[in-house]
């Protein structure tokens, strides 16, 4: 085991902090911001160097659709840097996004499922080098379309059990998303996590499937982290063959001038 026990240590770090700063009568608000900016200096601690990583703002496409709220949105970094936190992100750049919370339950994981949906996953819009062969690039667009972003629902404490894969299955019958912005994994800090496993059975068309992973039974909370960073630094590479092009998103801007 190399990694096993500093993974397990965030955990607990995480725990830690949250717990540092809990107070009677906290605001609501100011409690969630933590929780985001804990999970978002893990990330910039791991990643930083592979991705821009900001606090909270909405995904959009160049046909102007916009994605809800999210809280943790990861660009790539060989992207224009318009924004920093708060910002609008070009569906084309994202390649991670967390919804994090401090206590999750079933109603609340609905309303985290719901923002993840609402990702704008049409009008991608990429500038290839030609060195490659058209039906390469193809593929790989496919690949991309289908890998991104990693999703990620985050929480400090909940009861999260297998029963949640029941209702999983239940939403995505009734709700139909896209399946690419159904959450990769579902994480209560150091109780368990619920991890996507999905299969290719046509041409886009797949089939989810979820296993429940408790860390009572397994005693490394840390593999969710682990788990985490392994599908996000995977994705991170993926620059060297497509590369966003910007031409419709300012080209809109230059038509709408007065």
């Amino acid at each position: 085991m190399f990694f096993k026990e500093f993974f397990n240590s965030v955990a607990d770090i995480l725990e830690a902090r949250l717990k540092g700063y809990k107070r009677n009568r906290m605001n609501p608000a100011d409690k969630g911001e933590l929780c985001e900016v804990f999970v978002k200096e893990f990330l910039e601690d791991s990643l930083g160097a592979n991705f821009y990583i900001f606090r909270g703002g909405k995904v959009v496409n160049s046909g102007g659709m916009e994605s809800k709220q999210v809280d943790i949105v990861l660009c790539s970094k060989q992207t224009i840097k318009i924004f920093s936190d708060k910002g609008i992100y070009p569906t084309e750049t994202v390649k991670g996004v967390f919804s994090i919370t401090s206590t999750l339950d079933l109603p609340k994981l609905d309303n985290c499922m719901e923002s993840l949906a609402s990702i704008p996953k049409t009008g991608y819009h990429f500038i290839s080098p030609k060195i490659y062969p058209e039906e390469f690039l193809i593929q790989t667009q496919r690949v991309f379309e289908n890998l991104t972003p990693v999703t990620c629902v985050f929480a400090y404490n909940g009861n999260i059990g297998a029963s949640w894969v029941d209702h999983l299955y239940q939403w995505i019958a009734v709700n139909k998303p896209n399946p690419s912005l159904v959450p990769d994994v579902i994480v209560v800090n150091k109780k368990g996590m619920i991890v996507k496993q999905w299969t290719k059975t046509g041409d886009n068309k797949f089939n989810v499937k979820f296993q429940f992973i408790d860390f009572a039974v397994t005693g490394h909370p840390g593999d969710a982290f682990s788990l985490i960073l392994y599908n996000l630094y995977n994705l991170s590479n993926e620059d060297a063959y497509l590369q966003p092009d910007y031409t419709p998103y300012f080209n809109s801007d230059l038509e709408s001038n007065p």
